[in-house]
């Protein structure tokens, strides 16, 4: 006979854990950031539970008979948490950093493609890719690239979360953006000793046209409006935007730029001198590769974007590039962050403030849709 008190005590105390769940899920999310991490807790917690469920149960009759019956809530609450990965991304990929919990639309169920390009230097590039939805590949759709490029770090990884813009408030996919990404020489990809050594002594000229050539071909495919192509990064990929915007301003019209080591000269030696070699020894290739050299050749559209307490890329490199665009009569738009540190997420409101901007800004000038 079922001790139905009993019974809605249980139900009541698992409905108490899955709401408990939920919220430390959100928790995680806000203040660790979404990604694998984010999703391995999710999945941790819901077998915590489910294994709890399947203790209580057993215990609470000596027949036994609730094991059957915990060991479905167990794989209930695994399922339900893995399908909560589609919804809270969706509050927290609109935030810029994932420090704030806001509600900005559904999350784009467009795949992450991954594919391979080939460029003119034979040079053979991983990438992925994210299509708009409702892809209609007669019509043709501007092309946001997230770059980083430097060998600290790759972009293109068959990882969780990956394909995601965090800056973007809204749903790139649904706003009609193809949004891709690119790993060329010098990155840590399993390409052997060449391909990571190609890049020495070469930061901001071997990584930059690589990228380049891998757009060139990129906007040969139909459906590409090369007359909307942006570009964006964060620290080591601003400087790779701000040197595509400047290197190759017939390809990149639009570009936004956050934290950029703008002069290499600046930077610390424990990273700059590791890739780069000495300045004593090769100077010119720390000028050659530094935004600041080619800041003359800016036509585009350019935000940039910094914090005026950067700890890691210090705020000299933002007026450094200043002083080189004013020199030269080059329009662009500044956001700097007072006594924000190279994260840009201390402050009241700040994380929302420049997500804001981000989506703003590439709204304005390179508007998204297929035509």
């Amino acid at each position: 006979m079922i001790d139905r008190p009993l019974f809605i005590a249980v139900m009541f105390l698992l409905a108490i854990s899955l709401m408990m769940t939920y919220s430390l899920s959100v928790y995680t999310v806000v203040h660790f950031e979404y990604n694998s991490w984010h999703f391995f807790v999710r999945q941790l917690m819901a077998v915590a539970i489910g294994f709890l469920s399947i203790i209580i149960l057993s215990r609470l009759d000596p027949d036994r008979w609730f094991i059957p019956l915990g060991i479905s809530i167990f794989i209930f609450f695994f399922i339900l948490m893995f399908a909560m990965q589609f919804f809270p991304s969706s509050i927290v990929r609109s935030v810029g950093g994932a420090k704030r919990w806001i509600h900005a639309g559904p999350l784009s169920i467009a795949p992450v493609e991954f594919f391979k390009i080939t460029t003119a230097d034979n040079v053979t590039m991983d990438g992925f890719i994210v299509k708009p939805l409702n892809f209609d590949p007669s019509k043709k759709y501007p092309v946001v690239f997230y770059v980083y490029t430097e060998p600290a770090g790759a972009t293109v990884k068959d990882e969780y979360g990956v394909g995601n813009n965090r800056l973007y408030t809204g749903n790139m996919a649904a706003d009609g953006y193809i949004y891709i990404s690119l790993d060329g020489r010098g990155t840590p990809a399993p390409k052997g000793a060449a391909w990571r050594k190609a890049i020495y002594r070469k930061i901001g000229m071997t990584n930059i046209h690589d990228q380049a050539m891998a757009t060139k071909k990129i906007l040969e495919w139909p459906f590409v409006d090369t007359s909307r192509i942006a570009v964006w990064g964060w620290s080591g990929g601003a400087s790779t935007t701000l040197n595509l915007l400047f290197q190759y301003p017939e390809i990149y019209k639009t570009g936004i730029a956050v934290a950029a080591v703008a002069n290499q000269l600046t930077y610390d030696n424990i990273y700059q001198e590791r890739y780069m070699g000495l300045p004593q020894e090769n100077l010119q290739d720390f000028v050659n590769g530094s935004p600041v050299t080619h800041a003359k050749n800016l036509r585009g559209n350019l935000l940039y974007v910094h914090g005026t307490g950067d700890d890691n890329v210090h705020y000299q490199n933002a007026e450094m590039l200043i002083n080189e665009l004013v020199k030269y009569n080059r329009q662009f738009q500044l956001m700097s962050y007072p006594n924000r540190t190279h994260s840009i997420r201390e402050g009241e409101g700040t994380s929302l403030h420049l997500a804001t901007l981000y989506t703003n800004y590439l709204k304005a000038h390179c508007p998204g849709g297929g035509k």
